[in-house]
């Protein structure tokens, strides 16, 4: 049963999601943390994982929440699952692609996705933002002050080193993770 479960949930998330992975985390959230499938900390903890990881962050996340629901098939499920809308939609576009090109209204739909993808990825990036860094965010756990501060720490560092050197994201990532090993363990 949880296979079907598994199935339906990231079948539901990749078909209606616009705008990459970090747009289907408030709708993962609710299906997977809503639903009493896995805890609030264990999906930030996931999140955390996939976006650490190499490959799009929503099949991160699918992986890992199927693998730990399910185990090994459960992992292939939810993964082909997320992917499967996508899959679709493309042979269908590439099959009859000059008509949907000439096509006004078709035209006139995709310049309508673009604001709802960059309002959806706002969206995600408030949601992590409120649930992972602010204190007493919605669905955030409870943190001590001095934790919270390392928190917001890591957060404006990474945040200011990325936006004025640019380095490889690998790097903040390696660095957040030595500095929460340091100061949060």
């Amino acid at each position: 049963m949880i296979y079907l479960k598994l199935f339906y949930i990231f079948f539901k998330t990749g078909l209606f999601t616009i705008g990459g992975g970090l747009a289907t985390l408030p709708l993962l959230h609710e299906q997977t943390v809503g639903a009493g499938l896995i805890s609030n900390q264990d999906f930030y903890d996931m999140l955390a994982v996939s976006q650490s990881t190499p490959g799009p962050i929503g099949i991160n996340l699918a992986t890992y929440v199927g693998y730990e629901l399910g185990s090994i098939p459960g992992a292939i499920i939810a993964t082909l699952a997320m992917v499967a809308p996508s899959i679709i939609t493309i042979y269908v576009i590439a099959k009859f692609i000059s008509d949907f090109n000439k096509n006004a209204y078709v035209r006139r739909a995709m310049r309508g996705f673009r604001p709802t993808a960059v309002g959806m990825i706002a969206t995600a990036a408030y949601f992590v933002l409120v649930n992972s860094v602010i204190p007493g965010g919605k669905n955030s756990e409870p943190q001590e002050g001095a934790s919270q501060i390392v928190i917001g720490g890591i957060f404006l560092l990474s945040a200011y080193l990325y936006y004025k050197y640019k380095p490889h994201p690998v790097f903040i990532i390696i660095g957040s993770a030595i500095a929460g090993i340091i100061f949060l363990g």
